[in-house]
């Protein structure tokens, strides 16, 4: 089994503090008691980013449903917009409609395209998908963001994702890191582990995209710079029970573990080891889902985390 040749060497106590979060993360969560109210009408500066047609592989659409407008947002600090991503056989729609309640609650734009993704078990799809749909979103949140030049609105984007979306949301940080405030991934089936080189019997070899990002230049139009990582706020949910190996593509294996759980931790620890500000969940009686307690803790997370540059 190849291991990873990481560049910098994983601390006892790095290590330790991941085992931390997991144990800390089963904890009850508090929910809000307060009742969120309504989100404004989508202003009439979106209308012609709004599509009507279902998506295609590699062709995002917004609609109506897909985006909310705070009903009030705090004229002292510029507005984050959040960019969440659905995963396989969901929507847009459906995704706006359990990430609002955090959107509202804490004044910012939430917008939720829909996707078509290819099979997400077959690693060339995947790396077909993700080259096609990340530059995509970022030219949508850019379009976004020019129609809503009236709001002040923070540069730097807010990314939550679930399963395939949660594959979606931390390659959106790898190709853009200067774009993203902070990640939030849940039960993601793969990662890309942000390295250029996997080590084996016969020596390191290149970590190609979708698995590393020695060619992530081909992909995203520049080299991956590891410094983009440093401090950067990534927060990554998983079920104590999402271990079922045949949910997810077996190609991924010798870089970070057969299923879901286990590649989540060993994708944190590198995380880690690169000096990202990394905090690992892992929720008891859970398996494959992502369940209100989860959105609760991630958006808590994104909402510690505050934007400074503004558009």
């Amino acid at each position: 089994m190849a291991r990873l040749v990481e560049r910098r060497t994983l601390r006892g106590a790095v290590v330790a503090a991941a085992l931390a979060l997991v144990a800390t993360s089963c904890m009850p969560a508090v929910l809000p008691l307060s009742v969120a109210r309504p989100p404004a009408p989508v202003p009439p500066s979106l209308a012609t980013l709004l599509q009507l047609e279902p998506p295609t592989p590699g062709h995002p659409t917004l609609g109506e449903d897909g985006v909310r407008i705070p009903s009030a947002v705090d004229p002292d600090r510029p507005a984050p917009v959040l960019l969440a991503l659905h995963g396989a056989g969901g929507s847009g729609s459906r995704m706006a409609e359990r990430m609002a309640d955090c959107a509202e609650r804490n004044g910012w734009v939430l917008v939720a395209p829909s996707l078509a993704y290819r099979d997400y078990m077959d690693p060339e799809q995947v790396r077909l998908d993700d080259q096609e749909d990340l530059p995509r979103l970022r030219e949508l949140l850019a379009s976004v963001r020019q129609r809503l030049s009236g709001m002040h609105l923070a540069a730097d984007t807010f990314v939550y994702g679930f399963s395939r979306g949660g594959q979606l949301a931390h390659r959106f940080a790898l190709f853009y890191p200067d774009e993203v405030a902070g990640v939030a991934v849940v039960a993601a089936g793969s990662y890309t582990v942000p390295l250029a080189a996997a080590g084996g019997w016969d020596g390191p070899r290149p970590l190609v995209f979708p698995y590393g990002v020695s060619d992530l230049e081909r992909y995203s139009g520049h080299r991956f710079d590891p410094r983009a990582l440093a401090g950067k706020p990534f927060w990554i949910g998983v079920g104590a029970g999402d271990t079922v190996a045949a949910q997810v593509p077996r190609g991924w294996d010798p870089y970070l573990g057969r299923t879901r759980l286990e590649r989540a931790t060993r994708f944190s620890e590198v995380l880690q080891s690169m000096g990202a500000a990394v905090s690992l969940n892992v929720f008891t009686g859970t398996g494959h889902d992502e369940t209100a307690i989860m959105r609760t803790r991630a958006c808590a997370f994104l909402t510690d985390v505050t934007p400074v540059r503004q558009r």
